[in-house]
């Protein structure tokens, strides 16, 4: 029911305060490591993760690329570039397809700065 809710909330169709939600999925992954590929990541995400970066990864779940990236954050393409370097630094992962799918898999990892 929880993880319903949850979904519900990250899908725009029940509204929660961030610091509720966000303070949910921390409580969530604290409590259960290894249910997933993705236990700890999001964690980690929250803790390493600028708020740019986060605002990077999301676009990057979106399909966008790094011309369209920098369009969307009024930003040049080479500090998207940057930003998707330390993207896939931080969260270890070989490349951008990694990590359009862990974010499309795992949406939470790129709103988690949003709301603390």
């Amino acid at each position: 029911a929880l993880c319903s809710a949850l979904s519900d909330v990250l899908a725009g169709r029940q509204a929660c305060p961030a610091e509720i939600s966000s303070g949910l999925l921390r409580a969530l992954f604290r409590r259960e490591p290894g249910v997933d590929d993705f236990s700890g990541q999001a964690e980690l995400a929250e803790h390493t993760l600028t708020r740019r970066e986060c605002e990077v990864l999301r676009l990057i779940g979106h399909g966008l690329a790094n011309k369209e990236i920098a369009r969307a954050l009024n930003i040049s393409v080479a500090t998207v570039k940057h930003h998707v370097h330390n993207v896939l630094e931080k969260l270890q992962l070989p490349g951008r397809t990694q990590a359009m799918r862990r974010v499309r898999a795992a949406p939470w990892i790129a709103c988690l700065h949003e709301a603390s």
